[in-house]
């Protein structure tokens, strides 16, 4: 629908949390599954032009993923289609699967601006135009989507007890805390390849190539919401 919809004026997109995550939706508030749900208050709502992230032509609105969290995040797919296997626990079979018996690290070349890494080892790499993924992860906490800005980052040679440890931190947003593990970006085009494929989520829909070049889009979408609710960051609300 967000591909459809961008660059039209004439046109606006919005989303009632009937999905798995609801990710993007975290944006504006706590309240947001019982506000998005009544549908007489959001048709009715005020609607702002929202950003876009274009991966190789897919236009995506919320993260786009492309590390371990990626690989965990398309492994729940597979997993969901197993009898008696709710969402929760094919998100920690697909977990389990890709750190402790595939491995958390895959050799990558990556370009943020003006560093790049060149194949070395990457555990996450994910560029944000909204908060939140992933059912739980909020790895940049004051990012806006109608900013013009994109940010990124990116974990690099991370072992198993340090990925551990570091999960809770950069699901919180603390990423800016452990700058000798996490690297950080903020701006309009993030690129990365790999001699093999690379698996990438873009808002939950999954794509696989060898080269990719994220950018902020020249298009954009509307977006309308229920009238009262904010997506500023709660320290900005406040």
């Amino acid at each position: 629908m967000v591909n459809g919809a961008a660059g039209h004026d004439f046109l606006a997109v919005t989303n009632v949390p009937k999905g798995t995550g609801n990710d993007f939706l975290k944006l504006f508030g706590p309240r947001y599954r019982e506000r998005f749900s009544d549908l007489e208050a959001l048709a009715a709502g005020p609607q702002t032009a929202f950003d876009l992230m274009d991966c190789n032509g897919k236009l995506g609105l919320d993260v786009v993923c492309a590390g371990v969290d990626a690989r965990i995040a398309a492994g729940v797919h597979r997993y969901k289609r197993l009898r008696g296997v709710s969402g929760r626990w094919a998100y920690l079979l697909s977990l389990a699967e890709q750190v402790f018996l595939r491995g958390i690290t895959r050799p990558m070349t990556v370009e943020m601006g003006a560093r790049r890494w060149e194949e070395a080892p990457t555990a996450v790499l994910c560029i944000c135009n909204g908060r939140h993924y992933g059912g739980g992860f909020m790895p940049v906490g004051d990012a806006m989507p109608d900013d013009g800005i994109l940010d990124a980052l990116r974990a690099g040679d991370v072992g198993l007890p340090t990925f551990l440890r570091l999960v809770g931190k950069y699901a919180k947003g603390l990423y800016w805390k452990y700058p000798q593990w996490i690297d950080s970006y903020h701006g309009r085009e993030v690129s990365f390849s790999a001699q093999a494929p690379i698996t990438v989520v873009v808002d939950g829909e999954v794509m696989e190539d060898t080269r990719f070049t994220v950018r902020l889009s020249e298009k954009r979408v509307n977006f309308f919401y229920p009238a009262g609710l904010s997506y500023q960051p709660e320290k900005r609300r406040n």
